[in-house]
Order: C-alpha cells, then sequence, then structure tokens
C-alpha cells in the first residue's frame, strides 16, 4: 500500500473520529473560529498541502488563512508523462507557505451552513533540485599532477518561487458535524528565480513546471474540520 494511500486513510479515519466526538457537544459547527483543511488533489504532483483558518474579527467575517506546502522527494517528471531534458534520476524537495485574507460576503458568517467569500493573499516556495549528469572534476594522476576529466556528478539547483492569488469559493459547513467542505477557483501568478540561468528554460515548460513565472488558473476541493 503506497504512502499516500495510507495517509488519505488517516485523514478519513480521524474526521470520522472527530464527527463522532464533536456531534456530542455542539452542533453549531459554524460559528467555529479554527477550521483544519487538507487540499487531495495535490498528492497528484507529490504535495502535501493543508492549511489552518482563524477568524481575527466577531463576526466571522474576516479570516486569515495559512497554507503550508511540502513536497516529497519524487522525480521531476512525475506531473508529465516522460522523463526530463536527458537528465538521470532528476528528484526534488520543496517547502513553502501561502498567507490569504478570506472575507465571507454574507451579511453575518455565523450560523451560514454555506458560505461564499474572497481570498487573496501571498505565497513563497523554495524548490531543490538534483540531477545525475556529465561535468569536469580535478583527479591526481599517477605523475602527481592535477588534471580535469569528465566524470558522472550529481549537482544541485534551488528555485525560490515568489507570487499572490485571487480566489473565489464556497465553503459548506454542517450543522450536526464538524466537517468542512471547501470549493474554489481563481487566477494566480507566480515568479522564480533559480540558481542557474539555463534552470529557468529546463524547467519551465509548463505552468506546472517548477521554474514556471506567470499568470496560472486555480481549482480545488478541500476536506476538514471545525475544532475550536
Amino acid at each position: 500500500m503506497s504512502r499516500n494511500t495510507i495517509f488519505f486513510i488517516l485523514l478519513l479515519t480521524s474526521l470520522t473520529t472527530s464527527t463522532a466526538a464533536f456531534s456530542q457537544a455542539d452542533t453549531l459547527y459554524q460559528n467555529k473560529r479554527l477550521n483544519i483543511r487538507y487540499s487531495p488533489q495535490h498528492l497528484l504532483m507529490k504535495a502535501i498541502v493543508a492549511d489552518v483558518e482563524k477568524s481575527v474579527s466577531k463576526n466571522l467575517k474576516h479570516n486569515l488563512v495559512f497554507i503550508p506546502q511540502y513536497n516529497y522527494e519524487g522525480v521531476t517528471f512525475s506531473i508529465n508523462a516522460t522523463p526530463r531534458y536527458g537528465y538521470a534520476n532528476e528528484k526534488l524537495r520543496a517547502y513553502g507557505l501561502e498567507v490569504q485574507h478570506r472575507y465571507y460576503t454574507a451579511r453575518s458568517a455565523e450560523k451560514q451552513q454555506q458560505n461564499f467569500y474572497l481570498s487573496y493573499g501571498l505565497k513563497y516556495q523554495h524548490v531543490g533540485i538534483r540531477y545525475g549528469t556529465m561535468g569536469w572534476v580535478e583527479a591526481q594522476e599517477s605523475d602527481g599532477l592535477l588534471y580535469y576529466k569528465r566524470t558522472p556528478i550529481v549537482r544541485k539547483e534551488n528555485i525560490n518561487r515568489l507570487g499572490g492569488v485571487l480566489l473565489l469559493g464556497l465553503q459548506q459547513v454542517g450543522t450536526n458535524t464538524p466537517l468542512v467542505i471547501d470549493f474554489y477557483c481563481g487566477l494566480g501568478y507566480i515568479t522564480s528565480h533559480s540558481s542557474l540561468p539555463e534552470i529557468a528554460t529546463y524547467y519551465n515548460k509548463n505552468f506546472l513546471d517548477y521554474a514556471y513565472s506567470g499568470t496560472y488558473l486555480i481549482a480545488g476541493i478541500k476536506f476538514g474540520v471545525a475544532i475550536k
């Protein structure tokens, strides 16, 4: 069983357990000031993305959303079907954080099972890529002199990404259950800066690539719980 499957099973188990526990204590989950959600579609990109939403106003209309992201180690062509650029054993690790201000459009966000919202924010992501290629290294020969020879080496490159997002969404909160379902779509812009100029070309084939710069469309669904 893959770790993605195990993680998803654990998520469903935790949601079920939370539902049973909270349903005995409180039925007004729409009034909870803290939500935790998980984004399952990011598993397709070998990423774990969750968010924490905290209300910062008495009527619950203004919230802050913190969205950490972690891409666990995987081949860089996992999004596309074929290997990339002739490099061998391309792997990566990436982490990032997105912070949003979310504004609910209902007259009062309290006791609303369905609530439309507008959300905007900034995001940062650091990507570290490791791949095998051919390169020149110094080596001492039997005559005691140093020579350069071409040999397989492992290279490590970094990409730093900064951008912003604008989203429209609908959040559904249960009456007798803490389950939260969040639908959203919108537009994002990101700019990428790499440690080597050629990286900007190698990893900039489409908007899913790790060195992509430009606008992109956003759409997805999140599942979570209201816990406080």
